[in-house]
């Protein structure tokens, strides 16, 4: 079975049918020893969502995935990253935990490809596909280049690290950001010049996972738009001229 791998992904009501697609997204990845913990605040959308995974119209297959691979958790509301994900660690027993965000999409190889960049230091993507619902553009980006905090140089929202990595509360306090992964990457930043954490950036993994931004996404539609800008992204025209490199992911 290998090491097992806990996806932590914390999802807001308005992306019900994002974190749908989500969750089947997970359960079709190649690293089969793996656990999904969903944390909501939201009352409603917990039964909402305890209802979708319940449903008895999923595949046969995929009921049982979902009875056993996936983990519903109604939680407190909270700003502070590692009091938000600390509930999921908590419902979670894997040997490696990695973000799961609820509107991006992963190359069925993700999982298994990043845990062999993971063994020694916690591992981010340097490179994606991007996506906007809204405008229907496509980017293929590269983040690593010079300038710009540690999130603004990787996919912070497939941070990938091993269980013993993750923080006692109190020594975070001074990280106010509510987007846990973030907190966590500055963490791993924070003994600058010396990294604690590995791009992966060879081109066959690059293909392996798409940001999908959304009206609501924490991070705004101005910074992600200016990903565009980065000397290294493809345009919508040249990712579908290498529509044969990318594997199906679109």
């Amino acid at each position: 079975m290998g090491d097992k791998i806990s996806a932590i992904c914390i999802s807001h009501s308005s992306r019900y049918g994002l974190l749908q697609r989500s969750i089947y997204n997970f359960l079709d990845q190649t690293h089969y020893n793996s656990e999904l913990v969903v944390l909501v605040s939201d009352s409603n959308y917990h039964a909402l969502l305890l209802g979708w995974l319940r449903d008895k119209r999923h595949e046969p297959g995929k009921r049982e995935e979902l009875n056993d691979r996936v983990i519903l958790r109604h939680i407190p509301h909270s700003s502070h990253f590692t009091t938000t994900a600390t509930y999921g660690v908590a419902a979670s027993s894997g040997d490696y935990l990695v973000v799961w965000d609820d509107d991006n999409l992963s190359h069925p190889d993700r999982l298994a490809v990043q845990l062999e960049h993971s063994r020694d230091l916690p591992s981010v993507f340097s490179k994606s596909l991007y996506y906007f619902y809204d405008s229907n553009e496509l980017y293929f980006t590269d983040y690593s280049q010079p300038g710009g905090d540690a999130m603004a140089r990787c996919a912070g929202s497939i941070l990938m690290f091993r269980r013993h990595m993750f923080p006692p509360l109190e020594a975070t306090r001074h990280n106010s950001s509510s987007v846990w992964y973030a907190g966590m990457l500055s963490l791993f930043a924070s003994s600058f010049p010396e990294q604690q954490y590995t791009h992966i950036q060879d081109v066959d993994d690059c293909m392996l996972f798409m940001p999908c931004s959304t009206g609501d996404n924490l991070r705004g539609q101005m910074y992600h738009r200016g990903q565009a800008d980065l000397p290294a992204t493809w345009t919508r025209e040249t990712v579908l001229e290498n529509v044969d490199k990318l594997e199906g992911v679109l």
